[in-house]
């Protein structure tokens, strides 16, 4: 269950995030260039947010290359034998940002393997901002590279590996909310016998992070503690926060994500962008709003679509593409009695 929620989560926060990309992922086990593996129906292609849900095993038999696209893997990507040179999967990035990810193996069974009999011949690469030449940052001649790891847009020639021994976090509580200037977080520890702080660590496209504050955890601590923290200076627009708990000895932990929205804020739920050709957001500013479900109805009132809420977001992502144009009522449900009927607007370009 808990991949489960991690991969919708994922989805969730792919298209919130990447606007410029569109969101295209494994419904099925098969070879990458099968149109009927995706969801969309076709292969990925430049300025796409390319996801391997868990459980899905994803053959790359031949070349492919990207520009402005991104990989997240949840399952497993198997580069197989290639009947000449070897199988490149390669990304050409836009950006300068060298905190980039570009892509990543997200849970610690996520994997790459060398081909279907471990005999495959194969490379990721990436072109630095579309620059100089290829960095390679897993070759088949290495051992099947395992989660959690990243592939950064930076000159290592490596994916970068999560410390051995992470912690896990275990929090009691987690919230965020805001105001039009300002966002509040608090969390409640479970306990804070070898806990030393906890960093705040904001982003504006849910990739590359960057520590806002820090608090130091209450010593020796054997019951829970409340903690909080008040961005001052929050990002305009949509912005993600997360924790990062550290150990005394170093390693660490990191929290679920949240989002908060500042400017235009009128209520406690927005849906955005509408009218929408393919994707569209639910964010929800309301801290009562739990075990959310989206039921999505046409002007006849049949019942059109079904999207979960993932478990700790409060940002719900909505697929459109197949709907007929025209106009729908949302209605976002909570198992505590929560309804809102919000009104959307599918339009094609």
């Amino acid at each position: 269950m808990k991949k489960i929620i991690t991969f919708f989560f994922c989805l969730a926060l792919s298209s919130t995030l990447y606007s410029q990309r569109t969101l295209i992922y494994a419904v099925r086990s098969g070879n990458w260039s099968v149109d009927s593996t995706w969801n969309l129906k076709r292969q990925p292609a430049d300025n796409d947010s390319i996801v391997i849900p868990s459980g899905k095993t994803i053959t790359l038999s031949s070349s492919k290359s990207f520009t402005n696209s991104v990989l997240d893997i949840f399952g497993i990507l198997s580069l197989d034998e290639a009947t000449s040179n070897s199988n490149d999967l390669d990304f050409i990035t836009t950006t300068t940002k060298t905190n980039f990810a570009v892509v990543r193996l997200i849970d610690s069974d996520s994997r790459i393997l060398r081909g279907t009999d471990n005999n495959g011949t194969g490379r990721i690469r990436v072109k630095v901002n579309n620059n100089g030449i290829y960095i390679i940052k897993y070759t088949t001649g290495n051992k099947p590279l395992l989660g959690s790891a990243t592939a950064f847009n930076n000159f290592s020639a490596s994916f970068f590996k999560e410390p051995v021994g992470s912690l896990t976090v275990v929090l009691l509580e987690f919230s965020i909310s805001n105001t039009d200037k300002t966002v509040y977080l608090k969390w409640k520890s479970q306990q804070e016998n070898n806990y030393d702080r906890y960093l705040v660590e904001r982003s504006k496209d849910g990739r590359a992070w960057q520590q806002i504050a820090e608090l130091k955890a209450v010593p020796n601590s054997t019951t829970p503690q409340q903690y909080s923290y008040t961005d001052q200076s929050p990002i305009n627009g949509i912005s993600y926060y997360r924790l990062r708990v550290v150990n005394h000895d170093g390693k660490f932990g990191i929290s679920p994500v949240k989002a908060a929205r500042i400017g235009s804020l009128k209520s406690s739920i927005s849906i955005y962008p509408n009218p929408a050709a393919t994707t569209a957001t639910i964010f929800i500013n309301d801290e009562e709003a739990k075990d959310l479900s989206v039921q999505i109805y046409n002007r006849s009132g049949q019942l059109a679509g079904i999207q979960k809420s993932v478990n700790g977001s409060n940002v719900i992502n909505i697929d459109v593409s197949r709907l007929a144009q025209g106009d729908y009522s949302v209605e976002v449900v909570g198992a505590n009695g929560y309804k809102k009927t919000l009104r959307i607007i599918v339009q094609r370009k």
